[in-house]
């Protein structure tokens, strides 16, 4: 089993969640949202060890980024960002019920 914690604190001037997927004592990914690059808008992103791919863990992660993104911190809008070819990411989006609007340049 996996232990989800998360560290909630003043980031970029929004008080934004940041979660750390521990196994064993072992940091093994990351959730969280941030200001996009060059933008207003908020973006959720995740990472994870290539080993622990396919357990469900970055999908319960972003899960709960996307609660207190719009729950507690207020949010109307969060975004997500990932290339065409990166299906993985892309399906994790699928099942945290973000929809695809764009492709960027």
């Amino acid at each position: 089993m996996f232990e989800l914690v998360t560290k909630f604190g003043n980031n970029m001037a929004l008080d934004t969640g940041r979660s750390f997927i521990i196994m064993d004592k072992k940091l093994i990914g990351w959730c969280g949202l941030a200001f996009l690059d060059k933008t207003e808008e908020i973006e959720i992103g995740y990472g994870i060890a290539k080993e622990y791919w396919g357990r469900g863990f970055t999908t319960e992660a972003a899960t709960a980024s996307i609660r207190y993104g719009f729950e507690e911190a207020r949010l109307n809008r969060i975004v997500a960002v990932a290339m065409p070819e990166n299906i993985t990411s892309r399906r994790v989006m699928e099942k945290i019920g973000m929809k695809f609007e764009k492709t960027g340049h």
